[in-house]
């Protein structure tokens, strides 16, 4: 694996580093599984999408109050400690999922908080962990790197689950899908007991600190909240396209084919922003992808099934060349000397307003399914994000007089 990495040009990071990316992929995989078609079952069971619309409202506010909590589990262990915690979190969500599969719409709430409290508890350590196990001047070549191996999985999981529903008659599909994501949960919990262990910083809680900096340090306090409004879009367009995909072409198979095509054109925007973006074009790559979705969006204007893949297409391309320097930038702030016994504390304070930014936006779709078109929403999400980019001058004019007091 060490000559195919340099061949295609992400050799030479740290061993720790590709040690956790073999447990990401695994992470990506069975969370693929269940992600994306969920919400297809629920819409199959309901015939209607509101349920699909409530499980991601409810998992994405858990999201954010389990990356708080994280912070204290992993500083009285490792970093290592709440990732395994969230997979092992995950495989109880399976277990309930197969206990009430006859009447899963009634049991969406409790489904959902523990989707959120997996995901939020593994997302804290994956932060940590790129912070960890990458130096900044190669923090970008590493989560472009992460990213074409998430879009890997997203690209080939999917359809081929997709494929597996559709051969099936009834939900007996969903049965063997969702058999194998808790095989593969399994062996990720296997994959990260080999995982480099690293403290994140000494056993005390800092957030009394950390909440001081943020509300009275301009550059990070308008930094979280660059991080709120990037949630806004995130986290409705995580599941969204998907619903609109499913609910004109009513298959699963057709969602599977979606996210082989969108997969596809993930790969080439992850490899591409890790070969093309550096710490000095971290803004240019914002501005252009912004501009780019927005003006993609009013493709969705267009009524049938192919308009919503080829938007899912142009979306997977750029959306890393917009929310990679977002990420890469709060990374630099916190590793700042004068945050060093906050940076966990600073991270759950991240994921907490990326959470309320995330459930903003859902309830934003929901309210609005109504009264708008989805094309429209879609629009008015992604131009939100030309405030994101205004939102993170502040903090990087600090980076910069950082970097100049160094040389």
């Amino acid at each position: 694996m060490k000559k195919l990495f340099e061949k295609i040009g992400y050799g030479g990071l740290s061993q720790a580093f590709y040690k956790f990316f073999y447990t990401h992929i695994g992470y990506m995989v069975f969370t693929s599984l269940h992600s994306t078609f969920m919400n297809t079952l629920l819409m199959r069971v309901t015939g209607e999408s509101d349920s699909a619309m409530l499980f991601n409202l409810i998992s994405g506010m858990m999201i954010g109050l389990m990356q708080a909590a994280s912070v204290p589990l992993a500083k009285r262990t490792s970093v290592v400690f709440p990732l395994q915690l969230g997979v092992v979190v995950y495989l109880l969500m399976y277990g309930f999922f197969f206990a009430f599969f006859d009447s899963v719409d009634k049991v969406v709430p409790l489904l959902a908080v523990l989707s959120g409290v997996g995901a939020g508890a593994y997302w804290f350590s994956y932060n940590m962990a790129v912070g960890g196990y990458l130096v900044d001047a190669e923090r970008d070549r590493g989560l472009g790197f992460l990213s074409a191996g998430e879009c890997v999985a997203g690209l080939t999981v999917p359809f081929f689950a997709g494929w597996v529903i559709s051969s099936f008659e009834g939900l007996l599909g969903y049965v063997a899908v969702f058999a194998l994501g808790l095989a593969v949960a399994a062996l990720t919990v296997f994959l990260s007991m080999r995982l480099v262990k690293f403290p994140v910083g000494d056993s005390r809680t800092y957030y009394g600190k950390a909440l001081r900096i943020t509300f009275t340090d301009k550059g990070m306090f308008t930094l979280m909240l660059s991080n709120l409004v990037k949630g806004i879009r995130m986290g409705t367009l995580l599941f969204f396209l998907n619903i609109l995909v499913y609910d004109a072409a009513e298959s699963e198979f057709v969602v599977g084919l979606s996210n082989l095509l969108s997969g596809t054109m993930g790969i080439l925007g992850g490899m591409a922003y890790g070969r093309l973006v550096k710490e000095n074009s971290r803004f240019k790559s914002m501005i252009v992808a912004t501009t780019v979705l927005a003006a993609g969006a009013l493709a969705l204007l267009i009524d049938g099934t192919v308009p919503v893949i080829a938007f899912s297409m142009l979306n997977s391309f750029f959306v890393y060349f917009l929310i990679n320097p977002n990420g890469s930038i709060f990374f630099a702030a916190i590793d700042l000397p004068e945050h060093a016994d906050c940076r966990g504390e600073f991270n759950g304070i991240r994921e907490t307003s990326l959470s309320i930014g995330r459930t903003m936006g859902v309830a934003f779709t929901m309210v609005f399914s109504d009264i708008i078109s989805p094309a429209i929403a879609i629009l008015l999400l992604t131009l939100s994000q030309y405030l994101m980019i205004v939102l993170q001058i502040p903090i990087q004019k600090v980076l910069d007089q950082h970097h100049s007091e160094r040389k």
